[in-house]
């Protein structure tokens, strides 16, 4: 199938469930931002049910930041992937051609990736991750942009020249 929108091939992916609608887990928490998990990253979250361990520690963590991000709590962000503070919360990946940026959940050390692209401004599709134990930084990049196209079928990622083209508000480069 080929989509004519972002939009349209979002709603259809969620139908066949190949993305899914992050909700943040505390009721209540009204969406500012939105997210979608691949079938691979829901996985990763779906190891905080496992109870203890290094695993469970750190899908729990991810699950954290990406519901921090939808509730709207102020994201750091890494714009200049080779200059950039550890402290940002997510951060764009070279080569920047690719638009792909990266969730960088840093607890527990070494911690994780978590690989995607903005569909539009405020909605960002979560695809790959990766352990930061042994991250290649362009392979990872390249998987995640051929899951896009193997997922979107020509729809190209969003894309801007600022961080407000990305991110609407509450957000700030480091």
């Amino acid at each position: 199938m080929t989509y004519k929108t972002t939009r349209e091939a979002i709603n259809a992916l969620v139908e066949v469930e190949e993305l899914f609608l992050l909700r943040p887990m505390l009721p209540g928490e009204a969406p500012k931002r939105f997210v979608f998990v691949s079938k691979e990253v829901r996985h990763l979250l779906m190891l905080v049910s496992l109870g203890q361990g290094r695993e469970a520690w750190m899908a729990a963590k991810a699950r954290a930041m990406l519901d921090a991000f939808v509730v709207g709590v102020h994201v750091t962000v890494g714009w200049d992937p080779r200059h950039k503070h550890r402290s940002a919360t997510m951060a764009r990946v070279d080569p920047l051609t690719d638009a792909v940026w990266d969730f960088r959940c840093t607890d527990p050390r070494p911690g994780v990736r978590i690989f995607g692209r903005f569909a539009e401004r405020d909605v960002f599709v979560c695809l790959t991750w990766a352990d930061r134990r042994a991250l290649d930084f362009d392979a990872q990049a390249l998987r995640c942009r051929d899951v896009w196209q193997t997922l979107f079928r020509g729809v190209p990622p969003h894309d801007g020249i600022k961080l407000s083209d990305h991110i609407s508000e509450r957000a700030s480069i480091v």
